[in-house]
């Protein structure tokens, strides 16, 4: 019924896009109930940090650092694409190659934390939204920010998870997925989803 009542309003029905994006977190935001409900707490899941060695670490810190360090350096050429194509074809900026690099840095920080950690949904969601209430639109700014945000975000949900049902465990994914989903939705309704794609 809350998943009728969801899709089927007037909102999400003039716009393809919300009823897309609505229904992918209504559906993640189930399984995770379903998970935490259901089939119990699973200590050797891959999405709980239970079961990350020393070497996954050092890992994660030298490549994703190098990605982190190359994306506070790109920062200043990303605030450039808030100003239309266009204009900045005209002051001699390559726009499509620039736009390239920064969706392959993307990619690649993704899939460096990915392999190490498994999917842990809406923290990139999440913590850029946020940020931006936060410290503006600046990615000089809002790239740091969020790093740090979402690292603490994350760290807080594990010890939660770790806490919250001693001596089990609850993995952070599950954890984020419960409450991301409903995060997501109410930022799509309230239209800041959107606002924020039209600003990038």
């Amino acid at each position: 019924m809350l998943a009728l009542a969801l899709l089927t309003n007037r909102h999400t029905l003039s716009q393809p896009y919300m009823l897309i994006i609505v229904g992918v977190a209504l559906n993640l935001t189930f399984q995770g109930f379903t998970t935490l409900f259901t089939k119990g707490i699973d200590v050797n899941s891959d999405t709980s940090l239970n079961g990350i060695t020393w070497d996954s670490t050092l890992t994660l810190l030298i490549v994703g650092g190098f990605g982190l360090i190359l994306a506070l350096v790109l920062a200043p050429w990303a605030n450039n694409l808030k100003v239309a194509d266009a204009q900045l074809t005209a002051a001699g900026m390559p726009v499509k190659v620039l736009r390239v690099g920064l969706l392959a840095l993307v990619v690649f920080l993704s899939a460096t934390v990915t392999s190490a950690l498994g999917t842990i949904p809406f923290v990139g969601i999440i913590v850029p939204n946020i940020a931006r209430k936060l410290v503006g639109h600046d990615y000089q700014t809002l790239i740091p920010f969020s790093m740090l945000s979402g690292a603490w975000l994350l760290l807080l949900g594990d010890t939660i998870g770790r806490l919250i049902i001693l001596p089990s465990e609850l993995p952070v994914a599950t954890l984020m997925t419960v409450i991301g989903g409903p995060f997501l939705i109410l930022l799509v309704f309230k239209g800041g989803l959107g606002r924020g794609t039209e600003t990038r």
